[in-house]
């Protein structure tokens, strides 16, 4: 397989995929040339006649992509508001804690002032102790109701910490056969393209498809675009693409 250059074209493009033909020859030129730079070497050439045929086929897996992606987005817009809640709940916790902090020193004051008085053996409560006790009453109940706020933004933390986490577990990772497929039988290569997120997401199947066409395993290495899971951290080949590269065509 590892007999190059190898020539390709592009055999079909099913519009529903929104690419345009000359979009499709740029993303596949590039991913193509990727394997020539990283090697030193012609792997790869066009060839709109006697190349290997690559298909964009769309199906339900670009539309269960999608459906993955929306749910990636879902999953961030609910960290991006956590967080805006963590910190108004840290907020609200100081400011309790700060007001418990008051409510406790005007008691010690009121009682050593109170205490003070029945030494004297005041029988009536000064009117400045008077004022105190109101005032003390009042910051508890400013205490109370800051105590109640910070258990209902408590709350509605954790609720919204288990809507997030329920949509976990409908994640799941992509496999790199979701995308792509490099088939080789008889020598004759083909491959088909099934799905995309963007751009990117695209260059990358396709760099990974043409691993395959040289006869490339995949990688053990999360990194490498020959990893049999496609997750986003990839974007162009990698040292470990280029060392399989050797392992199986050169040495």
């Amino acid at each position: 397989m590892c007999q190059t250059p190898v020539a390709w074209r592009l055999a079909t493009l099913d519009p529903a995929f929104r690419l345009s033909e000359a979009q499709a020859l740029a993303l596949i030129t590039e991913a193509a040339e990727q394997w020539n730079r990283i090697t030193g070497q012609q792997l790869f050439t066009y060839d709109a006649a006697q190349g290997f045929p690559i298909h964009f086929q769309y199906d339900e897996r670009q539309q269960q992509l999608a459906q993955r992606l929306l749910l990636q987005r879902n999953v961030q817009r609910y960290d991006e508001h956590l967080e805006v809640l963590q910190r108004q709940y840290q907020r609200q916790l100081v400011q309790v804690q700060q007001q418990n902090s008051r409510v406790q020193q005007l008691q010690q004051e009121y009682q050593q002032q109170l205490q003070t008085l029945e030494q004297q053996g005041a029988r009536t409560l000064p009117a400045a102790l008077q004022r105190q006790w109101r005032l003390l009453e009042e910051e508890q109940r400013v205490l109370m109701q800051q105590a109640d706020e910070l258990n209902a933004e408590q709350q509605r933390l954790q609720q919204m910490v288990t809507q997030r986490n329920n949509l976990l577990p409908q994640q799941q990772v992509i496999g790199s056969h979701e995308l792509g497929v490099m088939s080789i039988r008889q020598a004759q290569r083909q491959m088909v393209i099934y799905a995309f997120a963007d751009q990117q997401d695209l260059l990358v199947t396709l760099q990974h498809e043409f691993g395959h066409a040289l006869g490339l395993p995949h990688s053990d290495d999360p990194a490498a675009v020959m990893h049999a899971q496609l997750h986003g951290g990839q974007q162009w080949l990698t040292t470990t693409d280029f060392k399989l590269w050797q392992q199986y065509c050169v040495n």
